[in-house]
């Protein structure tokens, strides 16, 4: 389709990072948007906006077209975290919080990194107070921001509309609990959202998914994985915890599986990933990169027409993929 256009930005780290898009397009000999959103695994728009802007675009879909275009993902990286910190203080001030706390005073020794290269801001959301303090102490210890906490679906819904969280983690075994999931996914779909509960029958974990979480474990789980799971969802991996997949594999029909294309090696990704395997430990698996696993994950979302991981997770369960 030739050069892509963008709009004239003031100079600045987005300036740099649409000029940098822009010298890898060219690079890679000016493929068409359509071209690259077929590698990619998303929209050709999606494709066109994130080289062109003019706002920032969001990372995951920066990873995904230089991933598409075969250019150095942590270069990228390194350019949209600049170019997010530098809006950040036009950011608009966060509205009042919902029971929110002070922050204690604790040494940090693994902080999680957000997205956007300033601290995480997660809203918590569960209807046993014990419990959710638990898991806030987890949580700033690891040092994100809990921003708010919620004992119900519609004061997550405010909570979330006050203080523009980057992850909610929330239980929903409450009233209401997966139709909230699902409107905060439809409004929001840059949120990530970390379901942690103690139901694990098949039913409502196909829901849970199907209504847009990132990612399932059950109330059992060592803080230590919690926080594990924080990281990868906000790094845009499903998480699924081992015994709720078993759950939803054991109560599936088996109902034989169609020719799908799918290679070997990519049949055993597949079978990693849903049984909650992060990308580096299947590249360690599979004797290969963690960037030839992000590459292969693109492939298989081509072939199967799907559009993000959560998605593949979901596919795999319900088609019988997974062993």
């Amino acid at each position: 389709m030739g050069r892509l256009r963008r709009p004239e930005l003031p100079g600045g780290p987005l300036a740099i990072l649409f000029d940098q898009l822009r010298r890898l397009h060219i690079e890679a000999g000016e493929p068409s948007s359509r071209h690259i959103a077929r590698q990619a695994g998303i929209s050709h728009d999606t494709v066109h906006r994130t080289l062109t802007g003019p706002a920032l675009p969001r990372w995951t879909n920066v990873e995904l077209v230089v991933h598409a275009l075969d250019g150095d993902v942590e270069a990228y990286r390194a350019r949209w975290l600049a170019a997010r910190a530098a809006e950040e203080p036009a950011r608009p001030a966060a509205g009042p919080a919902i029971a929110e706390h002070d922050p204690p005073a604790v040494s940090v020794d693994d902080p999680i990194p957000a997205p956007d290269g300033a601290q995480v801001r997660i809203v918590v959301v569960d209807g046993h107070p014990v419990f959710r303090f638990g898991l806030v102490t987890v949580l700033r210890n690891a040092g994100v921001t809990v921003v708010a906490e919620a004992g119900d679906g519609e004061a997550a819904v405010r909570a979330c509309s006050a203080n523009r969280p980057d992850l909610v983690v929330s239980d929903i075994a409450m009233p209401i609990g997966l139709d909230v999931i699902a409107r905060l996914s439809a409004e929001n779909p840059r949120l990530g959202v970390l379901v942690l509960t103690a139901l694990d029958d098949t039913k409502t974990i196909v829901r849970a998914l199907s209504a847009g979480v990132r990612g399932y474990l059950l109330k059992n789980a060592e803080p230590e994985v919690v926080v594990d799971a924080v990281r990868r969802v906000l790094l845009g991996e499903a998480v699924l915890a081992p015994r709720a997949a078993t759950a939803a594999m054991a109560g599936l029909h088996r109902a034989g599986r169609a020719d799908l294309g799918l290679t070997s090696r990519e049949t055993e990704l597949i079978r990693l990933l849903t049984a909650g395997t992060s990308h580096k430990s299947i590249a360690s698996a599979l004797g290969v990169s963690v960037t030839t696993v992000r590459h292969t994950v693109i492939n298989i979302l081509g072939k199967l027409g799907l559009t993000n991981q959560i998605q593949l997770v979901r596919y795999a369960i319900e088609h019988d993929l997974t062993d």
